[in-house]
């Protein structure tokens, strides 16, 4: 005779079931980035937001991060902001805004492919539907873009 679950075990297991696909196991969860709400906020810090050169270039990997913004130009928007001078310690950071989190990793992956081949550094991060290029963030950047991107989520 076999031996039936408990109660108690079914509903912890259907518990699970369903927040496993609350947090991300059934579902996309990623945050939306708005591109012109982030360059507004940007823009009231003084970090003089400007939308990225998409222009051709001869270095094959800025080549590619150029075809890249130009890609998220179309979807949402290509920032650059915080000039070498902007912030003590910072350096340029690239924001791509792609129309949803799938294109951003897929944009991440093409761009570290020649950026491994090339020999490049900068660090490739994805946030919901954000790619984010350049070196290190300096802790008075991070701070600036956590707040930004909260405002700029959709």
């Amino acid at each position: 005779m076999a031996k039936r679950a408990s109660p108690t075990l079914q509903i912890v297991a259907g518990l699970l079931v369903a927040l496993t696909a609350g947090c991300g196991g059934g579902g996309s969860s990623d945050a939306t980035y708005s591109a012109t709400k982030f360059s507004a906020c940007l823009t009231t810090r003084d970090m003089s937001p400007q939308k990225m050169d998409t222009s051709p270039s001869a270095e094959r990997y800025i080549d590619a991060l150029d075809r890249l913004a130009g890609e998220a130009a179309r979807q949402n928007g290509a920032v650059q902001a915080f000039g070498n001078d902007a912030l003590p310690d910072a350096s340029t950071l690239y924001f791509l805004f792609f129309e949803d989190a799938d294109r951003a990793k897929d944009g991440q992956q093409r761009l570290a492919k020649v950026a491994r081949e090339e020999h490049a550094n900068d660090r490739l991060v994805t946030r919901g539907n954000l790619l984010t290029v350049g070196p290190q963030q300096s802790a008075a950047q991070a701070r600036i873009v956590g707040e930004c991107l909260k405002k700029s989520s959709a």
